[in-house]
């Protein structure tokens, strides 16, 4: 167990060291941060809850857990990466210590384990801390799921409906306790695992049934196609296997071939050369599974990342966007299907499981720097616009910039930029424009996900690109 837990530690330092100290915030982290910042003066629950209640009706627990966040941390990124990372090391050690204690062989279960701490295709939820949640829950999903195997059933059930009314995206690992059981011992499956089903039921009744018809709150439009639900299985093992995760690590490498420096590559390439040889090394110590049987778990794993999406008609899996995030449980299936492959492919097997996390640990570095530098373009931004507010600004509009980097979000949505201003204490309305604008004589209308009309007193246009603070009239 020390081996196991020093060698996952390392992985996941190795993982996060490379510009860990200029990461920032991003996207859905300002509207958080911001809606904070105002709920202080008030009281951090209260004027949170007050402000966010419908949106949080169904995750009853964030109310909880980001004004704790925020209590703890304040408006500094370093310890909400910090915090990140050890949820990535709590996420790859219960991995490994549930497929270990369900008869996956101890090697191939490190292995994985090993695997889901470098997996690329959702390096959103760990550098955006509006993700933690969904590290948070997915941690617990897998202790309540190893502690109701262990007998403790009662805390299993608790700790796994808690997870789920934090973020429910992973609970449907919960059907990987009856599968198991059945693969066992098919007599017994539902009559050993009903408690946690019936825990399960209780959170998706509140989540998709009390929740929608008490607080008129759906979080996102359902579809019931059939046609909708096999594009986000196809989309999602593309993201998980295919042709995606290669374009990723392709383009990962593109990135840092043109702004890593010869230092840079030499430190990379050192780690990634001893975390190829770890994984060499577990994939030649292969040892049959005692019970559980890996292939039919890592697919199921993968189906039951994605089955969630297959009713939300406004997601699509992707990893070069903020939806890399819905990419994390499925990731869990991927990371044993590689480690599974690696040790039953005997002669490629293991050069197979180093290539893989050599590429993985390269992408997450290129990860790191594109984050890093979204968040130097957009400190960049904040201190030229800052000085040129105008007093009588109702609303700025920004122009002239690069929204990405890389994969890396700088600013793009209807509340990031306001958000990142009301940190810094300015209560001025502010979009982001480009393409996103129509000018009509009445108003100025911002298109995303809907409209919102902008009257033009007090309308500012801001262009990074010449400095330029611009008044906007109707004509």
């Amino acid at each position: 167990m020390r081996r196991a837990a020093g060698l996952l530690a390392a992985t996941v330092l190795a993982a996060a060291v490379f510009r860990f100290w200029a990461l920032g915030f991003y996207n859905d982290d300002y509207a958080l941060l911001a809606a904070l910042a105002r709920a202080e003066p008030d009281g951090l629950l209260r004027g949170f809850a007050a402000e966010f209640a419908k949106l949080f009706w169904s995750r009853p627990l964030d109310i909880l857990f980001f004004p704790g966040l925020y209590a703890l941390f304040g408006a500094h990124p370093l310890p909400y990466h910090v915090m990140a990372r050890l949820l990535d090391l709590a996420c790859a050690w219960q991995f490994y210590r549930w497929l270990k204690e369900e008869g996956v062989g101890d090697n191939t279960a490190l292995l994985a384990g090993i695997f889901v701490a470098l997996y690329p295709n959702h390096d959103a939820t760990r550098l955006w801390p509006s993700g933690l949640v969904a590290q948070t829950s997915l941690a617990g999903t897998l202790w309540g799921l190893r502690l109701f195997r262990r007998r403790d059933r009662a805390a299993g059930c608790l700790v796994f409906l808690a997870s789920m009314l934090l973020y429910e995206a992973p609970s449907l690992l919960v059907l990987t306790a009856p599968l198991l059981a059945w693969l066992k011992d098919r007599k017994s499956a539902l009559r050993t695992t009903w408690p946690l089903l019936a825990a399960f039921t209780v959170g998706a009744a509140w989540q998709r049934v009390i929740v929608p018809l008490a607080f008129a709150v759906e979080r996102h439009p359902v579809s019931l196609s059939p046609g909708h639900a096999f594009k986000v299985l196809g989309t999602g093992f593309e993201c998980t296997f295919a042709n995606r995760l290669a374009h990723f690590i392709a383009k990962g490498t593109q990135f840092a071939w043109g702004s890593f420096s010869a230092f840079d590559w030499a430190v990379c390439l050192l780690v990634a050369g001893a975390l190829a040889v770890q994984a060499k090394s577990l994939a030649k110590r292969y040892e049959p599974p005692r019970a559980s049987p890996a292939l039919p778990l890592a697919l199921a794993l993968f189906l039951l990342g994605y089955a969630p999406y297959f009713f939300d008609a406004s997601y699509m899996p992707t990893v070069f966007s903020a939806n890399n995030r819905l990419n994390m449980t499925g990731a869990l299936g991927g990371a044993l299907f590689f480690a599974w492959l690696s040790g039953r492919w005997q002669k490629r097997g293991p050069v197979l499981a180093g290539l893989l996390a050599a590429a993985f640990l390269l992408t997450g570095w290129t990860s790191n720097a594109q984050y890093a530098q979204a968040y130097s373009k957009q400190k960049e931004i904040l201190d030229a616009l800052e000085p040129q507010l105008p007093p009588d600004a109702k609303m700025i509009l920004l122009y002239g910039f690069p929204e990405r980097v890389g994969a890396a979000v700088v600013f793009e949505s209807a509340f990031d930029l306001e958000g990142a201003l009301a940190l810094r204490g300015h209560r001025v309305k502010a979009r982001v424009g480009q393409g996103r604008m129509r000018y009509e004589k009445e108003s100025a209308v911002f298109v995303w996900y809907g409209e919102e009309k902008i009257p033009y007193d007090g309308l500012y246009i801001y262009d990074h690109a010449t400095r330029a603070m611009i008044k906007s009239h109707a004509n």
